[in-house]
């Protein structure tokens, strides 16, 4: 079985983590842990060295995170000074129980740098950081700039030192031989974008053709283009006598105020029926005349100016939902006599309970205010409690009272005998249990599927009878 690699590490790393598992010898899908695994079973051995490294700074945890079969070997690699960069290690385990068999055995690999490896490309070579560290010591700390600390030697000689992938042109001893910011500005504005700048699809020929240059549409835009789309709604090419912006202003095109009045006032009311809509809430407005049209004006109020069958006649019209009892002169002719407040309070309290049982209701809530009071009477008061007045017959008796859902168990002393003496019992046959190995029963094997086995399984082989 392969070994498997655990990355390179840069020198002096505090924790280099090597995984590894254990299974059981009989399932290797089963997970089992491991015993006897201390730090000092750990064996790191240094570009096959046979002498592990003496300090090798490795600790162990079993059964990492919890986990059965699965663990974790820490390393410092800047405890020792055998950890070096551009070497290769391998970690193996030495003499540790697994499945109640010794086990030695490799179980990863790591190197410290390793030649032609990108930390040892990053850190050496004529591009690596050492070079690159080389490079930047040369360069003046801001301090030294400002206290000019350097030797003379050290500034730039513009007469003397050579700049890289510059030539030298004649000495300028006059600024007429540089251009200027101003020089610059003034070449750009002042540029014939007409004659200097006709050349098909620049910057340069289509500003001119905004302004300067004569054009058709069908030259100067793009067909697709977004100054196109703009113009033409995909049905009909734009017309500079219809389409314009002048032509739109002059009324040759476009919607007026009254046209778009028209639109809104001429729309079916049918076509708008949206809930909460103003298209909605303007025919439910309309529907408004028809109801009111059979209400009297204040001036018709006032003047009576309606005849006599439009108002409402008690003694003829009927009212709807409503039934006309004999007439009615005094209260006397309902009741014998109006109910006071002392009869009414009477009717209230002398209410049958039975007749008022709705849930949730004040009748069925007066009922069972009124078992409360059954409820109580059994409970003793805090005098009474404080007082001890209560008859001895109440207080729970724990000889002559029984509780509810609790058998009593006699003889209870002298079954303990008997208790003690099946105990002892067990114990001398666990007692008689072999165990070789911690936690693991030792058993001898008589047959198997029925028949007797022979031999002792090492000098002699197993065999049947």
């Amino acid at each position: 079985m392969s070994v498997s690699y655990y990355d390179d590490y840069p020198e002096d790393h505090a924790e280099i983590r090597i995984p590894f598992n254990t299974f059981d010898s009989n399932d290797p899908s089963a997970s089992v842990t491991v015993t006897d695994l201390v730090d000092a079973d750990i064996e790191v051995h240094a570009d096959g060295d046979v002498t592990p490294i003496a300090t090798d700074g490795a600790s162990v945890i079993i059964n990492f995170a919890g986990e059965t079969g699965s663990h974790m070997i820490l390393i410092d690699s800047s405890v020792d000074a055998a950890y070096t960069t551009g070497t290769e290690y391998a970690v193996k385990v030495v003499g540790v129980t697994i499945d109640g068999a010794t086990v030695n055995a490799w179980v990863g690999a790591f190197s410290i740098e390793r030649a032609g490896g990108v930390l040892a490309l990053l850190k050496g070579g004529t591009d690596g950081l050492a070079a690159h560290t080389t490079l930047l010591l040369d360069i003046p700390t801001v301090a030294e700039f400002n206290a000019r600390t350097l030797v003379s030697a050290s500034y730039f000689d513009p007469a003397a030192d050579a700049v890289a992938n510059v030539t030298l042109v004649a000495t300028v001893t006059t600024v007429t031989n540089q251009l200027t910011a101003a020089v610059l500005a003034d070449a750009v504005w002042d540029e014939d974008i007409v004659a200097a700048h006709a050349t098909a699809d620049t910057a340069g020929l289509i500003i001119s053709q905004l302004t300067k240059r004569s054009v058709t549409w069908a030259t100067a835009v793009a067909s697709g283009s977004m100054l196109d789309q703009m113009a033409d709604d995909g049905t009909a090419a734009f017309d500079r006598t219809t389409d314009s912006l002048q032509a739109i202003a002059d009324g040759g095109g476009g919607l007026t105020a009254a046209a778009v009045a028209d639109a809104v006032w001429d729309e079916l009311q049918v076509d708008h029926v949206i809930v909460d809509s103003f298209g909605i809430l303007a025919s439910e407005i309309a529907t408004l005349q028809t109801t009111t049209d059979g209400i009297p004006t204040t001036a018709e109020f006032e003047a009576r100016t309606l005849v006599s069958a439009s108002y409402f006649d008690p003694a003829a019209d009927a009212v709807a939902n409503v039934t006309l009892v004999a007439t009615t002169t005094t209260n006397t002719d309902m009741v014998a006599a109006a109910p006071t407040a002392a009869a009414n309070a009477d009717a209230v309290w002398d209410e049958l309970q039975a007749a008022h049982v709705i849930a949730d209701s004040f009748g069925i809530l007066a009922s069972e205010i009124a078992t409360l009071q059954t409820t109580a009477d059994g409970i003793p008061t805090t005098a009474e409690f404080d007082a001890r007045t209560l008859v001895a017959a109440s207080y729970f008796d724990p000889a002559a009272d029984t509780v509810a859902i609790v058998t009593t168990l006699t003889g209870h002393t002298a079954q303990t005998a008997d208790h003690t003496a099946s105990i002892a019992a067990i114990k001398a046959k666990t007692d008689s249990l072999t165990f070789t190995v911690a936690n693991v029963l030792d058993a001898n094997a008589l047959r198997i599927n029925s028949a007797v086995v022979v031999g002792d399984g090492n000098a002699t082989p197993w065999d049947g009878a």
